[in-house]
């Protein structure tokens, strides 16, 4: 696990050290399922795993049938393919993109201002 945090984590999920993850984010990662997340993802954060449940499973074909305004999030540092988030909101019936240039998987946390004292 500290390989993740220092290698990965710090990264492409929450750019700043894991000691200074907001309180939301660490009770978060207190309370995942181990279980649960790796029958879903598999056991790497790396990539998912040939059985794991989620692993076909697709429903671009079902994006069409979004009828409501939609906006795809993304951020420079995720893991996730901007070229597969334009995709998808591309397929959106009223579909955007937007991109947050200095965050990773969590852009709302690594980008928010801070508008009353922690």
């Amino acid at each position: 696990m500290e390989l993740l945090n220092t290698q990965h984590y710090v990264h492409h999920v929450l750019r700043m050290p894991v000691e200074d993850w907001p309180d939301p984010v660490q009770r978060g990662f207190a309370h995942i399922n181990p279980a649960i997340y790796v029958s879903m993802q598999g056991p790497s954060e790396l990539g998912i795993s040939a059985d794991a449940k989620l692993a076909h499973w697709d429903r671009t074909s079902e994006l069409a049938s979004i009828e409501v305004p939609a906006l795809v999030i993304g951020a420079r540092h995720d893991t996730m393919d901007p070229a597969h988030m334009e995709m998808m909101a591309g397929r959106l019936p009223a579909g955007a993109t937007s991109t947050a240039r200095k965050a990773a998987t969590w852009p709302c946390t690594t980008t928010r201002r801070r508008t009353s004292p922690a």
